[in-house]
This record gives structure tokens, sequence and C-alpha cells, in this order.
């Protein structure tokens, strides 16, 4: 009985992994067949970006006991995440042997996360009501959840690797003084479900709920009177930093300027260090770069590049044209109108989730 199991579940693995090998051969020959570099493919992917169904995250807030009495009236979580639009990207490739599709969906709390991290925080600690004006400010800076797709890697047919990014700093608000706490900049991995009905409770078990627990046991251990000695910052150099200047990028401050961006740092200051180039479609629709004096621009290093209306990202040969989403940028990699994979740019670091 049990070599029947394990020859059924390795004919199951050899046939997904056909399946997605067969998917990458006909992505490597197709991928920009249908994304042309039509001003139509362009809107399309704007819309069909608006229309990417979210998958919603309820953070329980009945399971655990408040645990330590703070000195300050409540807690408070600002998101100033660059795509404040989701968490995270979830794909799902669904069935057919050789013509799949992938299914796209954005990861999201049910309240949005500034929201429900605040009512989670102050539901897991005995706030003290009355005394001082005291807040506790957590600003959340990145907060991303990727599942990677880590096949050949051995992990079971049902579970794969999920990846978190948090970054957190967090200040004691004292009147209009502004006093900074700690900060937390960690990446959680976890295996989580690859199961639609099952990813939204594996991703807040294994990836959120730790994430918030880090906050909880900083907020609980510290020494809230110490840090009230600490260097005073006024309300209005927090708001600044966090909400306003943080946001006054060049890419997201200036109109497009056409040229190459060999680097995302280029890409980020819209600075790009060759302005007057040529696009050539080539054979599978790749494209060929050249600069003013006829010379090829090697495009497999490349960031990306502006044709004075859009921005475009590259992946070794193909451009696909980035989609404005708040404060950041997502795309689609397109292989035909079935499979198109959704991803976002991190605008701090300049990696693709």
């Amino acid at each position: 009985m049990q070599e029947i199991i394990f020859t059924k579940l390795r004919y199951q693995n050899m046939k997904i992994l056909l399946r997605r090998c067969l998917i990458v051969i006909y992505f490597v020959l197709s991928v920009s067949r249908a994304h042309s570099q039509g001003t139509g493919n362009y809107v399309k992917d704007s819309i069909d970006i608006a229309r990417v169904p979210q998958m919603q995250i309820s953070l329980d807030t009945n399971n655990d006991l408040p645990i330590n009495a703070v000195a300050f009236k409540s807690i408070r979580v600002e998101d100033v995440r660059f795509d404040t639009t989701h968490i995270g990207i979830y794909s799902m490739v669904t069935n057919g042997f050789v013509s799949s599709m992938v299914n796209n969906y954005k990861i999201n709390l049910k309240d949005g996360l500034g929201n429900s991290f605040s009512n989670y925080l102050n539901h897991s600690f005995n706030i003290m009501p009355g005394g001082e004006d005291k807040e506790l400010v957590c600003f959340i800076k990145s907060l991303s959840i990727v599942r990677r797709d880590t096949m050949v890697e051995n992990n079971s047919m049902f579970k794969k690797d999920g990846k978190m990014n948090f970054t957190a700093e967090v200040f004691l608000r004292s009147g209009d003084n502004f006093y900074a706490a700690f900060k937390i900049d960690t990446v959680l991995y976890s295996l989580i479900n690859i199961k639609k009905k099952q990813i939204g409770d594996d991703m807040e078990e294994y990836l959120l709920m730790p994430a918030l627990q880090l906050l909880k046991n900083d907020i609980g251990q510290i020494d809230w009177e110490n840090i009230a000695t600490r260097k005073a910052f006024t309300e209005d150099f927090v708001d600044e930093h966090y909400l306003k200047d943080r946001f006054k990028i060049p890419v997201l401050s200036q109109p497009c300027k056409k040229g190459v961006y060999r680097t995302f740092a280029e890409f980020r200051n819209n600075a790009p260090s060759i302005e007057n180039f040529k696009v050539e479609k080539e054979k599978f629709k790749t494209i060929l770069l050249s600069d003013s004096k006829g010379n090829l621009i090697p495009t497999t290093k490349l960031f990306g590049f502006c044709d004075g209306e859009k921005y475009w990202i590259l992946m070794g040969n193909y451009p696909f044209p980035m989609v404005r989403v708040g404060n950041g940028f997502e795309f689609f990699l397109t292989v035909d109108k079935r499979i198109k994979l959704l991803l976002a740019l991190d605008m701090e670091k300049g990696k693709v989730y």
C-alpha cells in the first residue's frame, strides 16, 4: 500500500513538474507576443490591474489575553508603505495539462493595515485610561508577503515557501513631542499552503502573527520612562519625514523623462544615463536597444527605460509596461491573455515580488 501511495505521489509530482516545464517553454517562446509596445495593451493592463480581486484576512483579536499594563492611552499604526493596496500578491496556476491560466489575487487585511494592526495591538495590552496625553505611534514602512514557487527544492507539493519583509519604526508621543523608541527590520520565512481556501489562514498564522508578536514583545519589554528622556522630535518633523518627504522622490513627482535606466537608482531618481536611444523589435517580440551612435546597449543588466510616456521594466530582452498604483508600480509578466502574472516593484530596494 505504501508503495502504491508513493508511486501515485511521484506521478503527481512528475505531472505538475512537466506542466510547469511546458509553461516555462511556452513563456520563453511567446512571452511578448501579446505584449507589443502598443498603447492599447498598456491601457488594458492598467484596467486589469485595477480589477485584480482581493483575498481579505481578518485578524482575530479574541484569542490573546491583554498583557502588561502600558503607560499610554492608545496605540496608533500608520501605514506609510509606497503601495498600500495590498500586503501580498498570490498567483495561482489553474487546471490544464498544457493550456493553463493564472489567477492573480491581492491579499489585504479586511480593515486595512493601519486599522487592523491598531485594533489588534490595542486589544493586546492593558491600556492605561486617563493620565497624561501619551500615545504609541508605529510607522509601518514595509510589509509585503510573497509566496515563492520552490518546487525544485523538494518542498511539499502542497506547501511552498512564504516570505515577508517587515520594517516598522516606533515612537512614543507625549503631548507635541515624539521620542524614537525602537525599530524592527526583518525578513520572515515559513511554509504556507498553496490552496486558495487555506493560503489566507496560513499567511496570518505563520507570517503576520509572528510580525505582530515581534511588535508586542518590544512594546511590552521596553522601559518607556527611559524613552521619554531621549531627544524629542516635533510632530511637524515626524509628519514631514514619514507622510510627505518619504514620497517626494523624482520618479513619483516629476514628468516622465525619456531614456534608458541602467539601475533602479536611476529609475527612482528619474535620471536615465542614456537619453538618446532607439528601440527595435526582434524575433519573438524581444527588443534591441541602441544609443545615438548605433551602438547596441546590452539589455540583460538594465533596469528598464522610458519612452517619454510610460515606464518599461526589462526582463532580459523582454519589456513590460509598469502601471503606477498609489506611490508604487505594478506590472504583468505576460504570455497571453490567460497567462498574466502580476508582479510589484519594491520602491525602496528595487526588487520585484
